[in-house]
């Protein structure tokens, strides 16, 4: 798969998913999620999440690539992450397929949802937004 053109548990959390959109419905031409341990708010409200070096980037076509997997390797080499988290980043990833990317329909109507969401909140000035999707 090319790489992703950005114009125009466990339950998965959708707090770690980007999706990139084209044309006035904003329909999905490619989801990129980063597998992480956990995120937090600092108190400023900004996000702030520790990452798990993979990332799962898909398509509504049906492709599917799992990059940084040498990162995440090379990461549990340098004892920069414990077995334990090289193990649980690899099955994240692995849940983050079967749940979000074997209905791609499902996932594209939660994603254009919280854009909705994101959008109404927007337009009403509330600009810090924590979604509990």
């Amino acid at each position: 798969m090319a790489a992703a053109d950005t114009k125009g548990e466990k339950e998965i959390d959708y707090g770690n998913v980007k999706t990139y959109g084209r044309g006035k419905d904003y329909s999905v031409t490619v989801w990129y999620v980063d597998v992480i341990e956990k995120y937090v708010y600092d108190s400023d409200g900004v996000a702030v999440y520790w990452d798990k070096y993979l990332d799962v980037i898909a398509t509504p076509q049906g492709d599917i690539r799992i990059d940084d997997r040498d990162e995440l390797d090379e990461a549990y080499r340098q004892n920069d992450l414990t077995k334990v988290q090289y193990e649980e980043a690899l099955e994240e990833c692995d849940a983050i397929i079967s749940e979000m990317f074997t209905d791609f329909g499902k996932t594209e109507e939660k994603c254009l949802a919280i854009f909705r969401e994101a959008m109404k909140m927007i337009e009403n000035r509330e600009y810090q937004l924590k979604l509990n999707v």
